[in-house]
């Protein structure tokens, strides 16, 4: 039976093949209307069927066609489509036209689609394909320098998730923008869970009258994310694969062991020197006589020594750290209380990177009918981070799907499905391993005698930990997610001018997974306890809209789209639960990793929910235009959300905007050198309700700040308590919408027979009702203070891009270039004019301040005027903290103690240095961005040039604090304290003087810290060829790409630190209240890589 139904398929197969060869072969050529030449790689396609081949490297093809096929459909990218009627010919030479612009694309909008020539708001249109040339994880890295007005902030890390900004800074709280992938809208800003390669197109809407149809959720713009779907024609099989390595290209230039011995004897001398001075000792004598008069450093007024380098007359290297200083060859047995360690000389940021693989492989299938299509895609992509044990792994899987029913009803689904594990160290801060490698000495090695991790236990290292033991350690720790992403959709065409569309998406997440702590002996803090840590929760959010859309016209003149629609959302529906142990005597048995085999002193568990709301909002559009001359277009919103107490529920976010096409004017039509030219002006309002899900209501909990417990002794004895509970927050029943209005004025146009295209749009932006923490008297308790809308912001600047295109015989070119400017000023707080807040905390305090007619998150601090040489400066000087310039130590000897420290300006002329002497050190906000986008095309070559920069933002070097000053921690130091420190007879230089007790100058937030972060970086250059078509065709392969590629070439800056891209300690929607900090940045690498693309 299994071969009689063998050979019947056999039968059919051939007579398939029959009906297929009794077709007609057609030949032909397709070449470029513009200059004739001909266009290898177009698809040719029998219209209706899958069917279809790939004209050859000289334009031409050969097809053979079904007996009853109609016509042939010709496509290529940039070209107009052509459809040609076969009608028995056998020969047919096609020649394709240019598309004219961009501008007759075809752009999604707010629920719906308009041609670029259309539209009257600030739309930025990203090319899918550049966004892919730069390798990375997400689409939020991808994105920087792309578009006009947007600006991203990312890290080297490769979990991070990017902020991106549209337009500048818009409230003190949530900036993110709204994010719709394929019509569902997300406010997450984790976009690891997206493949970049499933992304056909990327819109971003910057202002009101664009984005206002999302009303309460578009106050920070709206990025729109369309995944690739079928076109129709034949299966067509695509793969495209990279592999690269990374390296850091830049650390911090600090000493090796025999420097920081030099740097510890002179700053030790130094500081001898100046407490005798100030004591009165040995003033007749110069600094320099003292410093090098070698019999005085034995004496008790001016001895001291080091653990490890001895007296400070005649210090030496020792062979062992542990024991101290010890030199010989038998230091003792090793043991818990006898570490031996060699003296080291780690250069601990060489230990602790590493040269790291990227790599990415993605495999395509799409296809389809005049009623059907299809595409699919599987990614793997594998990003080892240059930082040891950080790294992203993703496996994606994406299915589109459309159906056509009888031309009137369209079914599909977007279906992606995500999985990653990764490792992060977390926040970039002071206390992750990259601020440890510039933290800890270099004597110390990175291990001990016995193999063990070598630390600062070793007398005189201080208290860093041993960066590279950290990371060993937590890269045992793992986190996993799971996300499924997707929507089910259907069309209706009905009574001709109608379409009906009705959605339903859902986000659905996961994630998983744990963390340990080690015993760490070895640290001068450090301890045997072990603690086990494991986590699990999940969450989703569902949209579900509704939109009927009516298009006519009357004639020729008038063109009406009218849209109307509902949506409903529901978010943070979701749980999650957690425990920790301590004590796992096994702990070095991954196996034992579990919480039942931990101890229970000590133990905990929990549970939580998330946050739930929901927003129900209906929606209009009104687009109509005039000859295609004079464009309006006219949305509303009313939303309503969960967010806000009953009175203040819902809100209305009206948003119009017009539009003149002035090239369609009369008068316009002998000016031969204008193809397009178009005013578009706009204005609308958006909300923003991305608060706490409770700010309106008085909250309760069981204890106060989320660690102090609530106990009542409830029977009075004073022998027990039990637990209560206690008023947490206050509430505002007031709470509203933080509203922004957005005016907006933009000119596009298309010059010189398209070789040139300019769009320039003028915005100003403000928010109203801000929401700010409320000022509540200390009388009212230990309840958090609610955010009431008393704030005002505001944006002004402008968006410019410029692109040209030429081309001479084989050779052509194009050529893209933006520039974006903003302005932000807080306009007002509250109700108080100097009401400051403030962010970017330190170890001398906040670095960073929010307050009236300020840009947000401005370095606040000292200016230093330089220093202080003499007794004169010093006596002529206001009275400073930590200087010895009061009447009473002029009238003596301490004012000696004080010479070569910092000088800080009195800025209100008191004749005091104290906080009222704080003033705005610096802007983190650059005056302006810019990139430019070059290729260059000569017959099968292709290069790729991509410069992005930033010019006139400031960074907050935190890091200077620990390897810039004698008079901090115990750590490593920069070779420039050497160099640029004071020293007597000189003029003001960078640094105090080398006083290894100073500890005043690096104490307080001031100029010195305060950088020039300007930049200019070759994000990417590639070279590409595609390999001829006439060798492709002989082993079935259509196209064959394979490119070289270099990111981060190179990075012209003035900066000192690795990466002058710095953007803010916590990524994503929020950290703008420490916007510019760099406390030791995950730097972003170079990375050279090699790939091949393929379509079969």
């Amino acid at each position: 039976m299994k071969k009689c139904a063998f050979f019947l398929l056999l039968l059919a197969v051939a007579g398939m093949q029959l009906v297929y060869a009794q077709g007609l072969l057609v030949t032909g050529k397709v070449t470029n209307a513009a200059d004739g030449q001909p266009i290898p790689g177009v698809s040719i396609v029998v219209r209706g069927t899958t069917i279809g081949t790939i004209s050859d490297v000289d334009g031409t093809y050969k097809l053979t066609v079904p007996s009853n096929a109609v016509s042939l459909m010709f496509s290529f990218v940039g070209m107009k489509t052509v459809e040609v009627p076969i009608e028995g010919r056998t020969t047919i030479d096609v020649a394709m036209e240019e598309e004219l612009t961009r501008l007759d694309e075809i752009v999604v909008v707010g629920y719906s689609t308009q041609r670029r020539t259309d539209i009257t708001g600030a739309v930025s249109v990203v090319d899918a394909d550049a966004l892919v040339s730069q390798p990375a994880p997400n689409i939020g890295k991808q994105l920087q320098g792309r578009a006009a007005g947007v600006t991203v902030y990312t890290s080297g890390d490769p979990t991070a998730i990017g902020s991106i900004r549209i337009r500048g800074i818009g409230t003190i709280n949530d900036n993110g923008p709204l994010i719709v992938i394929d019509g569902v809208s997300t406010r997450d800003q984790n976009l690891n869970n997206i493949n970049p390669n499933d992304i056909e197109s990327v819109q971003i809407l910057k202002d009101a009258s664009a984005s206002s149809i999302y009303g309460a959720q578009a106050s920070n713009g709206v990025i729109i994310i369309t995944t690739k779907h079928g076109k129709t024609g034949r299966m067509q099989i695509s793969y495209n694969g990279y592999y690269g390595t990374q390296k850091i290209n830049k650390w911090w230039d600090l000493l090796d062991t025999e420097g920081w011995m030099k740097y510890w004897q002179r700053a030790q001398k130094t500081s001898i020197i100046l407490r005798n001075w100030g004591e009165g000792l040995n003033t007749d004598k110069t600094f320099d006589q003292l410093y090098n008069d070698n019999a005085i450093w034995n004496t008790p007024e001016y001895s001291a020594s080091h653990p490890q380098f001895g007296q400070i007359a005649n210090v030496r290297l020792p062979d062992y750290i542990i024991p101290n200083g010890y030199i010989g060859n038998n230091p003792g047995e090793w043991s818990p209380t006898n570490r031996v360690t060699r003296l080291g000389n780690t250069n601990w940021f060489k230990e602790i990177t590493q040269f790291a693989p990227i790599t990415s492989h993605q495999l395509s299938a799409s296809g389809g009918t005049d009623n059907s299509n299809y595409n699919f895609g599987f990614n793997y992509f594998d990003q080892k981070g240059v930082v040891y044990t950080t790294f992203l792994r993703r496996y994606s899987f994406r299915a589109n799907t459309e159906l056509k029913v009888k031309n009137a009803i369209k079914l599909g689904e977007n279906f992606t499905f995500a999985y990653t594990n990764q490792h992060s160290e977390g926040w970039q801060n002071e206390g992750w391993p990259v601020s440890m490698a510039y933290r800890l000495v270099p004597w110390v090695p990175v291990y001990d005698v016995r193999g063990e991790f070598a630390g600062s236990g070793a007398d005189g290292a201080g208290n860093a930990q041993n960066p590279y033991a950290v990371l060993w350690r937590n890269g045992h720790n793992k986190d996993n997610n799971l996300r499924i992403f997707g929507n089910l959709f259907a069309e209706v065409n009905f009574l001709k001018h109608f379409l009906f569309k009705t959605s339903f998406g859902m986000s659905y997440g996961t994630g998983n997974g744990y963390s340990f702590r080690w015993p760490n002996p070895e640290h001068s803090e450090g301890s045997l306890a072990t603690n086990f840590y494991e986590y699990m929760n999940w969450g989703y959010r569902w949209v579900y809209n509704n939109t009927l859309t009516f298009n006519y016209a009357i004639g020729t003149d008038h063109t009406i789209n009218a849209l109307v629609g509902t949506e409903a959302i529901q978010d943070g529906v979701g749980r999650g639960l957690d425990g920790q142990r301590q004590d796992y005597p096994f702990y070095q048995d991954l196996n034992t990793w579990t919480l039942g085999n931990g101890g229970t002193s000590g133990m905990s568990n929990n549970s939580y929910f998330y946050n739930k709301f929901a927003l129900f909002g209906i929606f209009g559009r009104l687009d109509y235009a005039f000859r295609d001359k004079y464009l309006f277009t006219f949305n509303v919103r009313r939303d309503g959300a969960s967010r806000f107490a009953e009175r203040n529920r819902y809100g209305t976010f009206p948003a119009a905007s017009i539009g003149w096409r002035i090239s369609k004017e009369d008068f316009m039509q002998s000016v031969t050198f204008v193809n397009d030219l178009k005013l578009r002006a706009g204005y609308g309002i958006t909300g923003n309700s991305e608060i706490g899900a409770f700010n309106y209501a008085y909250t309760y909990g069981q204890s106060f700040w989320g660690w102090r417990s609530i106990a009542y002794d409830i029977n009075g004895s004073n022998t027990g308590s039990m637990v209560g509970y206690a008023l947490s927050q206050y509430g505002n029943p007031d709470t509203k919408w933080e509203e922004n209005r957005m005016a907006n004025v933009g000119l596009d146009a298309v010059l010189f027979s398209s070789a040139l295209e300019v769009n320039l749009d003028l915005y100003t932006r403000k928010t109203s009702g801000m929401l700010v923490p409320d000022a509540y008297s200390p009388l009212a308790g230990f309840g958090n203070a609610p955010y009431v809308n008393l704030g005002d912001m505001k944006n002004t600047g402008f968006d410019l891009s410029l692109t040209h295109r030429g081309k001479a015989g084989e050779f052509r070119y194009d050529l893209t270039g933006t520039i974006s400017h903003y302005k932000n000023e807080v306009v007002k707080l509250n109700n108080i004019e100097a009401t400051k807040f403030f962010g970017g905390d330190s170890r001398f305090g906040s670095t960073t301040v929010i307050t009236k007619g300020q840009p947000m998150s401005t370095f606040y601090g000292y200016i230093i005027e330089g220093i202080y040489k003499s007794k004169e400066e010093l006596a002529n000087h206001a009275v400073q903290p930590g200087i010895n310039n009061d009447a009473e130590s002029l009238a003596g000897d301490k004012w000696r103690a004080s010479l070569g420290k910092f000088k800080f300006k009195d800025i209100n002329n008191d004749g005091v240095i104290n906080a009222d002497d704080k003033t705005f050190i610096g802007n983190p906000h650059p005056d302006f961005t810019y990139s430019l986008d070059v290729n260059f095309y000569w017959k099968n070559w292709e290069l790729n040039i991509f410069l992005y920069g930033s010019q006139g933002n400031d960074v907050y070097n935190y890091v200077k604090y620990w390897t810039d000053f004698s008079g901090s921690f115990i750590g490593n130091r920069s070779k420039k304290i050497l160099t640029d420190s004071w020293e007597f007879g000189k003029g003001d230089t960078p640094l105090p003087i080398l006083d290894i007790n100073n500890t005043t100058d690096a104490n307080y937030s001031s100029t010195y810290y305060v950088e020039d972060g300007s930049f200019l970086r070759c994000k990417n250059l590639q070279l590409s060829y595609n390999l001829p078509k006439n060798l492709l065709q002989k082993i079935g392969v259509d196209n064959m790409k394979v490119y070289g590629q270099v990111t981060n070439l190179f990075t012209i800056t003035k900066y000192s630190g690795p990466d002058p891209d710095v953007g803010a300690l916590y990524l994503g929607g929020g950290g703008d209240w420490d916007r510019g900090l760099d406390f030791g940045f995950y730097p972003t690498p170079r990375t050279v890589m090699a790939g091949i693309m393929l379509n079969f």
